[in-house]
């Protein structure tokens, strides 16, 4: 055969092979909104390799809820794997039945979830919030010391306005993507009213070193007044299910995936959800001084944690300026945190074993069991008028494999001229 032809060759069979990846991918890993039915919410669908989300309009995972009740029920999995019944998700991956359905919010493989349908895709991976419990807990809420009435407590987003949510995405390893809007009222001790709108990105897989198993939720906070907003806060509450039909699971500070986070994570036989933020570090995210993490027990309700998330609380760890930490022992009921005391410090967590040690002692991670996480915003001063911002981080299981289908780059590359070479390194490592 002469080398122009074998070379033809190569660069046939290798562009076959993209070309399969490609279609399977777009096959079956991708977005879908379902309409609401039979007295239950509309909803989303995020499918990565992975990890698959289940997104309600008001921009929590769980879903659908009830229109009636507003609860999100356990999902129904199998008690060993944590798998879906298959008869409880579609092809299209639709939450079957439609007129009675289970929720389902989290899903979750370490490894790639195949090349079937999208519905085959959801049920190959593991529910990490849903199983094991009576409903589901997992949202937000906002205080804010004025403008935000009662001015005593936190709004949950179940009360808010939904004006928008859209989903896009498409492919298995590429980026995938939720945005809901929500308004609420804003009303000042003067009589001034306005708006307050928060529009928030949920999104994973958006770049070719963004860990699969690691989920950014970037919220913009709008202030359509004429009055600022003072002391504002956003609340992010979780309660991590991932033994599946028990919920107990044991909770530590920082997580194994991503130890430059400022987190907390729930974990039972080594199957891990973990939520926080990052400070100043290599990665370049948005630094968060003063956000606030804490924990309280997962027997109470979701609607009595996101109206009154820092109620319970007698101690909390807040992340201050570069890698620096503290715990704090609050001072009183009151909202404002400025006049708590220290009890304990660094000023680097990152890797501080006796730090995290605290941390565990502080909120009592040995003598308590199954504990929703909770994470606060750092207290934010909006103008009128103005959007602050306010970004965090959810963390499922632990290292990832390298992805196995080739990034967007690697394809570009290929496509100019790096086909032949491709197809050589393949059939080399094949044998």
């Amino acid at each position: 055969m002469s080398q122009k032809s074998a070379l033809n060759r190569r660069l046939g069979l290798a562009a076959l092979l993209l070309t399969g990846n490609a279609l399977s991918n777009a096959v079956y890993a991708q977005s879908a909104i379902f309409d609401s039915r039979a007295g239950f919410s509309r909803y989303g669908l995020l499918n990565g390799d992975r990890l698959a989300l289940y997104l309600n309009a008001r921009g929590d995972l769980g879903a659908p809820f009830s229109l009636n009740s507003g609860g999100k029920s356990s999902s129904i999995v199998d008690p060993i794997t944590g798998r879906p019944n298959p008869g409880n998700i579609g092809n299209d991956g639709r939450i079957l039945p439609t007129n009675r359905p289970p929720s389902y919010a989290a899903l979750f493989s370490l490894n790639p979830t195949g090349n079937g349908s999208i519905g085959d895709s959801v049920k190959a991976k593991s529910e990490y919030l849903g199983a094991g419990s009576s409903s589901i807990i997992e949202g937000f809420s906002v205080f804010a010391q004025n403008g935000l009435e009662p001015e005593t407590r936190f709004r949950a987003n179940p009360t808010m306005n939904v004006t928008g949510f859209t989903v896009s995405g498409a492919t298995a390893t590429g980026p995938l993507t939720a945005v809901s809007n929500l308004t609420t009222a804003l009303r000042f001790d003067n009589n001034n009213r306005g708006t307050l709108g928060i529009e928030q990105t949920i999104s994973f897989q958006t770049g070719a070193n963004v860990p699969g198993n690691r989920v950014q939720f970037s919220t913009d906070f709008t202030n359509n007044s004429g009055e600022t907003l003072e002391n504002f806060r956003y609340a992010r509450v979780v309660d991590a299910n991932t033994a599946f039909v028990n919920p107990r699971t044991t909770q530590r500070f920082s997580t194994d995936n991503e130890p430059n986070a400022f987190a907390l994570t729930s974990v039972v036989n080594n199957n891990a959800v973990g939520i926080g933020v990052f400070g100043d570090n290599p990665r370049q995210f948005p630094a968060q001084p003063g956000s606030i993490l804490f924990t309280a027990a997962s027997s109470i309700g979701e609607a009595t944690l996101l109206q009154s998330p820092f109620d319970r609380v007698t101690t909390y760890v807040e992340l201050t300026s570069n890698n620096g930490a503290v715990i704090k022992r609050k001072v009183g009921n009151d909202l404002i945190t400025t006049n708590d005391t220290i009890l304990f410090s660094t000023t680097n967590f990152i890797g501080d074993a006796v730090f995290q040690d605290q941390v565990g002692t502080a909120l009592n991670f040995g003598n308590s069991s199954d504990s929703s996480l909770i994470l606060l915003s750092p207290s934010l001063t909006i103008g009128a008028n103005q959007t602050a911002n306010f970004t965090f981080f959810y963390f499922f299981g632990g290292q990832l494999n390298p992805p196995v289908v080739p990034e967007p780059g690697t394809v570009a590359f290929l496509v100019a001229g790096g086909l032949s070479g491709l197809w050589l390194r393949r059939r080399k490592l094949r044998g």
